[in-house]
């Protein structure tokens, strides 16, 4: 119990170090302007990385780029990778790697548990004034989960579409190709 303790408060101290300090990483706008917004991404984030899963975190300004129907003013995205190994992109706001042997089989019970998404998403969209999209991930395989924005100010899951009806045009706002 005491190592889980610690370890939640190391990781407490890593990401409240890490969003308040400039360190020349990428930071989402609205973690730069919202205190609400950066507390509930480090809930989330220290919430999954408690699973024993490695997580990388990145921030996109182009939730709109591929979609149609967005219901709100909202751009951005939040992309959660999940299982090892994962590398930091360019656009990667915080990275904790875990060294735990099961870290993918983590993040694929993580990625199976829909409700729980759903629940994280909701908590960031509720909590970040300019978040659009919320995915969920598992590293180098393909698999992900979409959450987008409704009228309701909640998310729900995009509905997936077989990837050969990619006729390269816009999607419709609740839709995704499956991959």
């Amino acid at each position: 119990m005491n190592k889980i303790i610690t370890k939640s408060l190391t990781l407490n101290a890593l990401l409240s170090v890490f969003i308040s300090i400039p360190l020349g990483f990428k930071t989402p706008v609205q973690a730069q302007s919202n205190q609400d917004c950066s507390s509930a991404l480090n809930t989330v984030a220290e919430q999954i990385y408690s699973y024993g899963t490695s997580i990388n975190i990145a921030e996109y300004n182009n939730a709109n780029d591929r979609y149609i129907g967005n219901p709100s003013n909202r751009k951005a995205m939040i992309v959660f990778m999940l299982g090892n190994p994962i590398y930091q992109d360019t656009n990667s706001i915080l990275f904790l790697e875990n060294s735990l042997t099961k870290s993918d089989s983590i993040a694929a019970n993580i990625l199976n548990s829909f409700q729980l998404q759903q629940d994280w998403a909701n908590h960031l969209v509720k909590n970040c004034n300019n978040l659009a999209t919320v995915t969920f991930a598992k590293a180098h395989s393909g698999w992900s989960n979409e959450y987008a924005i409704q009228t309701n100010g909640l998310t729900a899951p995009r509905e997936c579409l077989d990837p050969a009806m990619d006729s390269g045009e816009f999607l419709p706002w609740n839709y995704t190709y499956c991959t």
